[in-house]
């Protein structure tokens, strides 16, 4: 009883945090949400989590649980990833248009002192 009382408290508390950020999009604020209720209603209900896995044919609510959260894990990395990769190009090309930028400023002001 005191476990599913804790689990319950982190789960809102989640599930607060993910809806009051602004930086998640919507979507996956609503899917989210979505999983978070599933997820309160299996720590309430843990016969519910084993007969879900039997309807799928898994043994245990346990086992769907790690299935389903690999996949979300992997999600996430296959995303974070993307944003990683994103950021890269961007500071690239940023560094290259200063690079650029400091070579044109160079190169015009070294013909004006060759002048004077």
């Amino acid at each position: 009883m005191i476990s599913q009382i804790f689990f319950s408290f982190l789960l809102m508390a989640l599930c607060v945090y993910v809806v009051a950020n602004k930086t998640i999009a919507t979507w996956l604020k609503r899917l989210s949400f979505a999983g978070f209720v599933v997820a309160l209603v299996f720590v309430w209900w843990q016969q519910g989590a084993v007969d879900l896995a039997k309807f799928f044919e898994i043994g245990r609510g346990v086992d769907l649980f790690t299935y389903v959260a690999l996949i979300g894990i992997s999600f996430l990395l296959l995303s974070t990833q993307g944003k990683i990769r994103k950021l890269e190009r961007m500071t690239t090309d940023l560094a290259r248009h200063l690079a650029i930028q400091g070579a044109t400023k160079e190169g015009s002001g070294a013909g004006q002192r060759a002048q004077d």
